[in-house]
């Protein structure tokens, strides 16, 4: 099929193989991909997290091996490491969200002008709606609660928790 330069003769049509006639004057292999870079790096890094969310709610975080995370998510060990440093990085990225949208959500309920007993039954809603959502990412809360104690940099994790009991 033909494609489209799309560096600097975006009118013009050339075959998979091209030599550009613009003025820049370059060859090359077009992608047939038309995805960015960046689009490419963040789709491997949300399947390296699918992957690694799944591995983590079945096996533990301290079971979880990299080499399996990266063979199931179809990438190197180096591509792995060039999206996040440890497991500890991917468990962050992979909680971070659901504990600050439960603590915003916590703290939003309990500023509301309402009865007690209505906040109550705002914050169980929203809590049950969050699990219905994202069981896997509470599963994993709940089971590593231990290593997110045991952890400085998952503090906001057990304050979260605390914010909420205190809502």
């Amino acid at each position: 099929g033909w494609q489209k330069c799309g560096t600097c003769c975006k009118d013009r049509e050339f075959a998979i193989r091209f030599v550009c006639q613009c003025k820049y004057s370059h060859t090359g292999r077009m992608s047939t991909d038309r995805r960015s870079r960046a689009e490419q790096a963040h789709e491997t890094t949300e399947r390296i997290l699918a992957v690694a969310r799944t591995v983590f709610t079945t096996q533990g975080v301290a079971q979880a091996s990299l080499d399996a995370i990266s063979a199931q998510a179809g990438v190197t060990r180096g591509a792995l490491h060039h999206h996040f440093t440890n497991k500890e990085e991917m468990l962050d990225a992979i909680v971070r969200a659901t504990v600050v949208r439960m603590g915003d959500a916590a703290h939003d309920l309990a500023g509301r002008d309402a009865p007690a007993e209505q906040r109550l039954v705002s914050l169980i809603h929203a809590n049950l709606a969050e699990l219905r959502d994202n069981i896997d990412v509470h599963v994993i809360l709940y089971r590593e609660r231990a290593f997110f104690r045991s952890r400085d940099d998952f503090d906001y994790v057990v304050n979260a928790k605390k914010a909420s009991y205190n809502a």
